[in-house]
């Protein structure tokens, strides 16, 4: 549905005003109109860049889909969860890079793609395999998919000093929406 309307919007973009805004889970929303104050308008140009850019993580996600199940049974994880982190993360951007240097699907920081032997952080594979392994250790370590997530997020060290989920507004957001994602995805 999703998918058909973007190619509806994009077909038709030409000198249309849309707008657009980046829900929690990285999803990206277009509208005539805006919808609510988190709606920014695009130019013409930004429109087709946008749709363009969402269809081809959408083209990403069905590409991996098997890689994701195949790497979450290997490392011990429900492929939902994997998932729903991968989205969360990157939106299955495999260029994507966060404003703190982070890189790819699963956002490895290079001194952590480094320790997980990632040479090529913007292979999708090769930072789907690191950051899953990364996650299953912490929820190995943690025992408790809140931690496990805040650590992934915030740092070990964050979660140790606050004997729990730090509380930073993007991390406890980063819990929330991925457990709901999951959720979501478990119970349809």
């Amino acid at each position: 549905m999703v998918l058909l309307a973007l190619a509806f919007a994009f077909t038709n973009a030409g000198a249309e005003q849309f707008y657009a805004m980046r829900a929690a889970d990285g999803t990206i929303h277009i509208a005539r109109q805006a919808l609510t104050a988190d709606y920014q308008a695009l130019f013409p140009i930004e429109t087709k860049r946008v749709l363009a850019s969402s269809a081809r993580r959408a083209e990403w996600r069905r590409t991996l889909r098997d890689a994701v199940e195949r790497t979450a049974k290997q490392v011990g994880l429900d492929h939902a969860l994997l998932d729903a982190i991968i989205l969360v993360e990157s939106g299955y951007d495999p260029d994507a890079i966060s404003s703190k240097g982070a890189v790819g699907l699963m956002q490895l920081m290079p001194e952590m793609a480094t320790e997980l032997g990632v040479t090529k952080p913007h292979d999708p594979y090769q930072n789907l395999t690191g950051g899953a392994r990364r996650f299953a250790y912490l929820l190995h370590k943690f025992k408790d998919l809140d931690l496990a997530l805040a650590a992934y997020n915030a740092g070990e060290t964050a979660v140790a000093n606050a004997n729990g989920v730090p509380n930073f507004p993007e991390t406890i957001n980063y819990v929330q929406t991925i457990k709901a994602l999951y959720e979501k995805a478990s119970h349809p």
